[in-house]
């Protein structure tokens, strides 16, 4: 397992507390030595920046955030939906290979503008390098946002469930239903794998041995089934849709031994 720190020192203790509500749980040194500790485990630093969680100082975090990640040679991720500052500003303060992820997610402050749009700060994040994330969550993906990202050309970079006690009974459920919605806006299933495999590993800087079969690389692999009918799936706005295909766990290989779904 890896994980991103938590730029907060006091961390998720409460929904009721936001964790940046007072910047000083933002400490950078803290972080940096918590990272330099553990640099087999973590990735890079995350920040919360939604405004329940980060009041006003969202570009205050976020600029602590980046530096945690320089002194660690790291990336940075940021969680994004209502935040008080416009996406297009946090994007653009932004590295190539910083992530942004619930970049679909259809609250305040998105991607998209009053008539649909993509915002322009947004395509140019995109293009100088920086990596939009799905994140689905249990309130933070949009079929609508979605949908009208895509016909406008505006793929995501990763597909990831944000998996958690709170949606796994649904509206994520698991990451091939995640997938099979991004089958269903239209995307090819070769994409859909590769943007939960391989590009996930170029992201986090493994490439050589993770999200590849070749030759000398990780015994990871997840055996599905695709199948055809009619299925509902569900975003996190409450909004469903009928699709005609879903992938199906059948099978998990980790580093060569075997395990297969239980069934209770």
């Amino acid at each position: 397992m890896f994980a991103l720190l938590n730029i907060s020192s006091m961390g998720m203790i409460s929904p009721k507390i936001g964790e940046l509500e007072d910047l000083r749980w933002a400490d950078v040194e803290e972080a940096v030595a918590a990272g330099k500790l553990n640099r087999d485990r973590i990735l890079g630093i995350k920040v919360r920046v939604s405004r329940p969680l980060a009041a006003d100082h969202d570009v205050a975090a976020l600029e602590r955030a980046i530096e945690a990640a320089e002194a660690l040679d790291s990336f940075v991720m940021i969680h994004v939906g209502n935040t008080r500052t416009p996406m297009e500003n946090l994007v653009s303060m932004l590295r190539p290979g910083d992530v942004v992820t619930h970049a679909y997610h259809g609250n305040d402050h998105g991607i998209l503008d009053d008539s649909g749009r993509i915002l322009p700060g947004i395509v140019e994040a995109q293009n100088r390098g920086v990596v939009f994330d799905i994140g689905h969550g249990a309130c933070s993906f949009s079929f609508d946002v979605a949908e009208k990202a895509l016909s406008q050309g505006f793929m995501p970079s990763n597909i990831s469930s944000d998996l958690h006690v709170h949606n796994i009974e649904g509206p994520v459920h698991n990451q091939l239903e995640t997938l099979s919605k991004f089958l269903h806006l239209g995307m090819s299933l070769d994409e859909v794998i590769r943007l939960s495999t391989s590009a996930t590993a170029e992201i986090i800087g493994d490439s050589g041995s993770l999200g590849t079969l070749k030759p000398g690389a990780e015994g990871d692999a997840v055996v599905a089934r695709l199948a055809d009918g009619k299925f509902a799936f569900t975003d996190s706005k409450g909004v469903s849709v009928e699709g005609a295909r879903r992938l199906g766990h059948v099978a998990t290989i980790k580093a060569g031994r075997v395990y297969r779904q239980y069934l209770g």
